[in-house]
């Protein structure tokens, strides 16, 4: 049979045209000939197949609940990648089959061979469907910070909406159930946390809530000084909540090296400058006049250091999955570009996944909130959640200090409370 991968279709299943449907997901300054792979400039033009080889896998893939908002469209093409990376995955670590390697979203032998096990164990997807729903007490945070910030906003950014943006007021934001809810936890314990090179190192955690599951990433809100030469100073996105969309980040050279990423919806968001130059947020920071459209949430390589000149970043060595079991993904987890290919992005590609196939919309017209919110204001509006959110980045900071020694040595220097 057919190794079945990004760009196959099946020959009934062709769109009217090609580049108009790519378009649909791609970024302006995109191919539109190709679907684009996360590999320095590999693309992958559509391929026919005869029969209905990918219609047979996407069904196979929303019955075991990977596809749970499909379309069974014959296409295989972004949420179908994501639905097999997201299949391989929860095989690997929950479905106890490590021979899967890799979750490169290729289903050869090995993959088909799973999945035509689960389909007849009848083994659907956890991350997806059954179980108990665990969003409620962080929407219930979303609407008691969504009050709070109204009153910190007039007080301390009185200026922050009279611009157009994707920065949302309080009362425009989501805060009931949604398919998908991106929160940045934006921590104190080691805000100016800052290596010897001048480095500020991952030091946050994201949760990702997706059909009411609940996924932790590790990363950071806040940019590394050493990779922003702005001359108002580096930037800081504004807490709060902002709308958000699927696309691509770094398109530079037509995409060469782009990989796919959230980015602001429109305009782009509200952002304050390191003004007095002290490296955080403080008082003397001064509000951009202008949304920026630049500061997506994207992969920060596997998480030993922050690649942010203002982004939004997520580190691949570790996840917190839906049962908060620590899922260690070093080995599979690319440390930058060059090694991607023969590895992935790890926890990250696993976040992006999930919410891919969580989302009604993936294309560039979908919206997804993402809501910063400040470790204090988490700590005293939902105590239980922040114990669990600073217990979420003492595992992830010792699975990936157990692979990279400086790092665990500067951890034990500078906080060792954070690997408690």
């Amino acid at each position: 049979m057919t190794t079945l991968r990004l760009g196959h279709f099946d020959r009934a299943a062709a769109p009217p045209s090609w580049p108009v449907f790519l378009r649909r997901f791609h970024e302006a300054a995109m191919r539109s000939d190709a679907f684009r792979l996360d590999v320095n400039g590999v693309w992958r033009r559509p391929i026919a197949l005869a029969g209905e080889q990918v219609a047979g896998l996407q069904s196979t893939l929303e019955a075991l609940g990977y596809l749970p908002r499909g379309p069974v469209d014959g296409i295989f093409g972004y949420r179908t990648l994501a639905a097999v990376r997201l299949f391989q995955e929860h095989t690997r670590t929950l479905g106890g089959r490590p021979e899967l390697g890799q979750p490169d979203g290729i289903v050869g032998p090995k993959t088909r061979g799973a999945l035509q096990a689960a389909l007849a164990d009848n083994a659907r997807c956890r991350w997806t469907v059954g179980g108990r729903r665990a969003d409620a007490p962080w929407l219930a945070v979303l609407e008691q910070a969504a009050q709070d910030y109204a009153a910190d906003y007039r007080q301390m950014l009185p200026a922050l909406f009279n611009e157009d943006s994707d920065t949302l007021p309080p009362e425009h934001w989501q805060t009931g159930r949604a398919p998908v809810h991106v929160i940045g936890i934006r921590r104190t314990a080691w805000a100016a946390s800052l290596d010897q090179a001048g480095r500020r190192l991952n030091n946050d955690v994201f949760v990702v809530i997706g059909n009411g599951r609940v996924m932790r990433c590790f990363g950071s809100t806040d940019p590394n000084p050493r990779m922003s030469t702005h001359p108002g100073g580096i930037p800081f996105l504004c807490k709060g909540q902002h709308l958000y969309r699927f696309g691509f980040h770094r398109l530079a050279n037509r995409g060469e090296k782009c990989y796919r990423a959230l980015r602001p919806a429109g305009r782009g968001v509200r952002v304050v400058r390191d003004s007095d130059g002290d490296k955080r947020l403080s008082a003397g920071d001064r509000l951009d006049p202008a949304p920026n459209p630049t500061i997506n949430l994207h992969w920060s390589g596997r998480g030993s250091s922050n690649w942010s000149a203002g982004c939004q970043v997520i580190g691949g060595a570790v996840y917190l999955d839906h049962a908060d079991n620590t899922v260690d993904c070093w080995e599979h987890a690319s440390p930058g570009y060059a090694g991607l290919g023969s590895a992935g992005r790890g926890a990250y590609e696993v976040m992006l996944s999930w919410i891919t196939v969580c989302s009604p919309d993936v294309t560039t017209s979908g919206r997804i909130p993402y809501s910063l919110i400040e470790e204090a204001d988490l700590q005293r509006l939902a105590p239980d959640l922040h114990a669990e959110t600073v217990g979420a980045f003492a595992a992830a900071a010792r699975t990936v200090a157990s692979h990279d020694p400086g790092l665990l040595r500067l951890i034990r220097q500078r906080a060792p409370t954070l690997l408690a």
